[in-house]
């Protein structure tokens, strides 16, 4: 799941407190933002988020990083064998990627 941390109506940080308190929920959480800011990549990791990335101001470099997220974690991550049995098939994974914002 790609998070960003201004969200309308709600906190990002809040977003993800609330992902990490669901029971079984094995998601992948990338914050994906403008902030670069020490506080918010701190709170972000406390809060158990997988990676943090600051968004590139042009265009074309956010598509490279989109573009790099999907190869690591849908590419070449290796995930245990458990792991392989519960999850759905890449194509579904991929598919289900969600973008809370932008």
């Amino acid at each position: 799941m790609l998070l960003d941390l201004k969200l309308p109506h709600v906190m990002g940080l809040s977003v993800l407190k609330w992902i990490r308190q669901q029971p079984g929920a094995p998601w992948v959480v990338i914050m994906l933002t403008a902030s670069g800011e020490e506080e918010d990549i701190a709170a972000a990791y406390r809060l158990g988020v997988n990676a943090f990335l600051v968004k590139p101001s042009q265009a074309s470099k956010l598509v490279d990083m989109a573009k790099a997220i999907k190869d690591f974690w849908l590419t070449h991550n290796t995930l245990p064998q458990e792991a392989h049995a519960e999850a759905a098939p890449p194509e579904q994974v991929g598919a289900g990627m969600t973008v809370l914002a932008a």
